[in-house]
């Protein structure tokens, strides 16, 4: 008897798994698990039948393949799209497409991922993502194209993440969002994000992230008009062991459109808890005239960055150690808009530092405070660049702005 039913179940699991538990470190495809890429069938269940096999690498055809579940991804595993789309047939607010926690060597590759989440919907959650990884590391993404979601791709608490060539439009929240380290971003268009939120939604979102790479990447046309496009900023609330700071950070070499890009620390609680971002480069940047913010710089450095609108340096930190610090180098804007608390003026003047600064601005100073923040001017300014009719007279008159021409 007890033979019997061992051999029944062998079988059972034979049938199952179908390329067998010998091909360990092969390959199979989503249609060897009953897939049909009709774009009538929903293959949640082969699909996953497929990613749970003893196979390394799931193979899709590029074909229309319904998905209203949720896909769970397991770890030594490569995702070959050949351009396959994955679509919902059916309203799913509540859960992402492909779903990973705690996993590692991970590849998602060449698909187009398309959610159908309702942000008036009740109940509607923030988790219902295209691709949504948690705790993980060693995660490639690479030529997927995602809309749709709540985000694009949220990449949570996690470590070692490549991601190339991801276009990410038309989702609820954020196009690309993360709390993680040791994260490549490249080659990317991410724009057309969010909705009507006074500042609260994004095309691009990460807090509490170090050593993170963005570069070649085009960003912008965000729907929420007073948000920006780009942030990467300190979040308290959401701080925990090796993801509570920003530290080393490279933004080069992307064009942004509209609304620009902010780096600083978290503006909600009190000052002296507010943990400045440090590290921080950017250069070599196309603003297309949108604005460039930096709040509560500490060795931060910016250069040949052209085309700013607003430079935006705010000081207010009070944060045990904070050693302020930003220097700014042939950079082009319209205007620099900056205001340090009076605590913190007298080293603002010392410590914020705009060298060769190309000032183009025919309607106004060309140096303001910032609106809404209080405070005053307190920064130097070297071998300034003026072009149209920019006036300097008003802002020499702030003792604590230094002018060397």
């Amino acid at each position: 008897m007890l033979k019997a039913i061992k051999f029944f179940i062998i079988l059972f699991l034979s049938l199952i798994f179908s390329d067998g538990f010998a091909n360990q470190t092969g390959s199979t495809t989503v249609e060897a698990y009953g897939a049909k890429g009709d774009g009538v069938t929903d293959d949640t269940y082969a699909i996953q039948k497929a990613i749970n096999s003893p196979s390394r690498t799931v193979i899709f055809s590029k074909k229309n393949y319904i998905v209203n579940g949720e896909i769970v991804l397991m770890s030594n595993k490569a995702i070959l799209g050949n351009q396959a789309t994955i679509s919902r047939s059916k309203l799913n607010s509540k859960n992402s497409i492909f779903y990973g926690n705690r996993i590692s060597n991970i590849t998602i590759n060449d698909i187009v991922l398309k959610g159908n989440v309702k942000r008036g919907i009740s109940n509607y959650s923030v988790d219902a993502a295209t691709i949504r990884i948690l705790n993980s590391q060693s995660v490639n993404i690479s030529n997927v194209y995602t809309s749709g979601g709540t985000s694009g791709v949220q990449v949570y608490y996690s470590n070692s993440i490549n991601i190339d060539g991801l276009i990410s439009e038309n989702n609820i929240l954020t196009g690309l969002s993360g709390i993680c380290n040791n994260l490549t971003l490249s080659n990317s268009k991410i724009t057309n994000n969010g909705y009507a939120s006074k500042g609260l939604t994004h095309d691009v979102y990460f807090i509490n992230s170090s050593n993170l790479e963005i570069r070649n990447s085009t960003f912008g046309y965000t729907k929420d008009q007073s948000a920006f496009s780009v942030v990467v900023r300190y979040d308290r609330s959401n701080a925990k062991a090796l993801f509570d700071r920003v530290k080393n950070v490279k933004i080069f070499n992307n064009s942004f459109y509209k609304n620009g890009l902010a780096v600083g620390s978290d503006p909600g609680i009190a000052v002296v808890k507010r943990m400045p971002p440090q590290q921080v480069s950017i250069y070599g940047n196309n603003f297309n005239w949108s604005d460039l913010k930096i709040d509560d710089p500490e060795n931060i450095s910016t250069y040949s960055n052209k085309n700013i609108n607003n430079y935006i340096c705010r000081v207010a930190s009070s944060y045990p150690g904070y050693t302020i610090g930003l220097s700014s180098s042939n950079d082009h804007c319209k205007n620099i808009v900056q205001s340090s608390l009076r605590s913190n003026a007298s080293r603002s003047t010392k410590a914020i530092i705009f060298n060769s600064t190309i000032i183009d601005n025919d309607l106004s100073t060309g140096l303001q405070n910032a609106k809404g923040f209080g405070g005053i001017k307190a920064f130097t300014l070297k071998s300034p660049q003026v072009k149209g009719n920019v006036q300097m007279k008003a802002i020499a008159e702030n003792s604590n702005v230094k002018i060397n021409r």
